[in-house]
């Protein structure tokens, strides 16, 4: 029982780590707050396709996607010049980088034998930046070797069947395909595309990113 249940963790674990390079791209539904307001339309002002195209970029702004909102957003100023929504978009993505003092850098256990050492990891350390302007030291972990696999009280045996089955999702389950039955109720949740890693050369199968830092 304790190993299927470590199994189910197993593969909802690789489920999110592959949730970029496995599933197909979604748009976000657009929350709208007093500080992220979406700016609407008029009755009649623009075309449904226009609208769609309106919706599609300020989804990307509140992703962090600079690039391709602003993409977006003057392909639709190409066809519709000094329109005010996509105007007002554009002016949203000048984001500027947070000046405020963090509070110290989250940082793991650098014992000998900590998990995250002991048998450590395989390639790394890499960094990545996030939008809220913190930066990620991450490293690469064949997946039966990082450090949650290690403290799930699982035998060496059932980590290592585990492992078996991740790398078997790895090289069969193809971004071209769906996998999981689209949400009927509630709003899906943005992802910082900062945090979308590509496998260094020769571990794109059975192995998984593990944030060891971050910080200012």
């Amino acid at each position: 029982m304790l190993f299927r249940r470590a199994a189910l963790v197993a593969v909802f674990a690789s489920l999110g780590l592959l949730a970029g390079a496995c599933a197909k791209r979604v748009v976000p539904v657009v929350p709208e707050g007093e500080d992220y307001v979406f700016p609407a339309t008029t009755p009649g002002e623009v075309s449904a396709e226009q609208a769609g195209a309106l919706r599609a970029a300020w989804s990307e702004v509140l992703a962090g996607d600079v690039p391709a909102a602003t993409r977006s957003y003057e392909k639709v100023l190409k066809g519709r010049p000094r329109l005010v929504p996509a105007e007002t978009g554009l002016a949203a993505l000048e984001f500027n980088t947070p000046t405020e003092k963090g509070e110290g850098a989250y940082v793991t256990p650098d014992a000998p034998d900590s998990p995250f050492r002991a048998p450590g990891p395989v390639a790394g350390p890499f960094t990545t930046t996030l939008g809220d302007g913190s930066t990620v030291t991450y490293c690469w972990y064949r997946f039966a070797d990082q450090p949650a696999m290690l403290n799930a009280g699982l035998t060496p045996a059932e980590r290592e069947e585990a492992q078996r089955r991740v790398e078997l999702i790895h090289r069969a389950w193809t971004k071209d395909r769906a996998y999981l039955p689209a949400p009927t109720t509630g709003r899906l949740a943005s992802l910082d595309p900062a945090l979308i890693v590509v496998p260094p050369k020769g571990f794109e199968v059975g192995y998984v990113p593990i944030a060891i830092r971050q910080g200012r």
